[in-house]
């Protein structure tokens, strides 16, 4: 709370203006200084000063909240942006939960991002076909340059096609108009019906309000969330996604290995356990932020994930630690299947068929990738999984259900759950 960006207070906005401008941006800043010394800055008498202590010490100051106030806020709003997978959505409640951490875990390929966009797709939906509200926004954190806005477009229309219209229009750009009202533009360049006007507008909006964010590490993630609020209140945002956090810890790892082998220490193991603290603590800082930031906005915060075979040669489960350490070296390449469930594992390129402990073969310590501190940051996890023959979704964690899965597949539309499969 003492984050929390004094424009959001009422502020007369000459005084804002002086406190920003003597680098007072926030309730942390405002509270460092004494009241003289706001006095000076914002050229207030003693008891304005006072008065405006107080508006900003209460806004800094953790809200109580009986569980009542809580439990009737929740249905004030819509509590769930759907997977738009019946039978999960039906154990889960509604989908996934606003105010909470939800988790995505899968290897490579096997339809993580596919979600991300289609749930990017649908959350500016209004809530009876689905999503949070018309003009909706979500924030798009890309870190491995997957995110495409032409097959964003695609699930939309094959998703809600009443509402954003069928077929890839040629041209997104609103037409120049002489009129009040958008010129009808058809899909196929030309000009045609009102109501091709009228589902292509709704296109553009939707890629507007949906802003890609490029991050090359978790400092630069972490910095870049501690100032969303402003974006957050202007744009109406309603998801955030990460897509991938792993792909993050491994640039860091590899950032730092690099420095360390280039420096002089000579104790690798030393600054190779320093490393990992330091992922760790970026990790536990995201997690803590993003909770923060879900609560006091009402979002849904979805972000991937990798699996990985934590295990070590001997036959021992890894640590954290270790989990963390192995995205130092580059995305693994072996990936296992086979016709029981849980056999999806990941491996360093070191790794060979040979040198797979049978248990791993098995699926026995396959797990989410980052160890089981960022294990506990979430609230909800899926794990997808990839066999021969099918895909499945798995709830491998959820505060309000037990274990269940579907089967689906990818379409036009996205994941679509197969029928008759649970």
């Amino acid at each position: 709370m003492s984050q929390k960006n004094l424009s959001r207070l009422a502020i007369h906005p000459e005084v804002l203006k002086k406190l920003n401008g003597s680098g007072i941006h926030n309730a942390q800043d405002f509270l460092d200084c004494s009241e003289l010394q706001v006095m000076a800055i914002a050229d207030l008498d003693f008891i304005t000063t006072q008065s405006l202590f107080e508006l900003v010490s209460e806004s800094a100051s953790p809200r109580i909240h009986s569980a009542a106030h809580i439990f009737a806020a929740r249905l004030s709003k819509i509590a769930f942006l759907p997977l738009r997978l019946p039978s999960l959505d039906h154990v889960l409640g509604g989908g996934l939960s606003r105010g909470t951490l939800s988790e995505i875990v899968g290897p490579a390929g096997v339809g993580k991002t596919q979600l991300c966009l289609m749930l990017t797709a649908v959350t500016g939906l209004a809530e009876t076909m689905g999503g949070l509200g018309e003009g909706t926004g979500v924030l798009f954190f890309d870190t491995e340059s997957k995110f495409s806005a032409q097959r964003l477009v695609e699930i939309a229309q094959a998703q809600a096609s009443s509402w954003y219209g069928a077929g890839t229009p040629s041209d997104l750009s609103p037409r120049p108009s002489t009129s009040d009202h958008f010129e009808a533009v058809d899909f196929d360049g030309g000009y045609g019906t009102p109501e091709h006007g009228i589902a292509t507008a709704r296109v553009v909006e939707l890629l507007e309000r949906t802003h890609v964010i490029s991050v090359d590490s978790s400092a630069d993630l972490l910095q870049r969330l501690d100032s969303l609020e402003t974006i957050l209140i202007e744009q109406r945002i309603g998801l955030i996604v990460i897509d991938s956090i792993a792909d993050l810890v491994r640039k860091d790892a590899a950032s730092k290995s690099s420095s360390v082998s280039h420096s002089k220490r000579p104790k690798h193991s030393d600054s190779q356990h320093e490393s990992q603290a330091h992922v760790q603590s970026h990790l536990i800082s995201i997690a803590a932020t993003l909770k923060k930031l879900a609560d006091i906005f009402h979002l849904v915060v979805l972000i991937t994930n990798q699996v990985t075979g934590n295990y070590q040669l001997d036959g021992r489960k890894g640590s954290d630690d270790d989990e963390i350490n192995s995205h130092s070296q580059a995305p693994a390449q072996l990936t296992l299947i086979s016709g029981s469930s849980n056999n999806l594992a990941m491996f360093s390129q070191t790794s060979t068929p040979s040198s797979i402990p049978p248990s791993i073969a098995l699926g026995a310590n396959v797990v989410p990738a980052l160890g089981n501190s960022w294990h506990h940051c979430v609230s909800t996890r899926l794990v997808l999984e990839q066999f021969p023959t099918h895909r499945t979704m798995t709830i491998s964690k959820s505060p309000i259900t037990t274990k269940s899965s579907c089967q689906f597949e990818i379409t036009q539309a996205g994941l679509v759950e197969l029928s008759g499969q649970s």
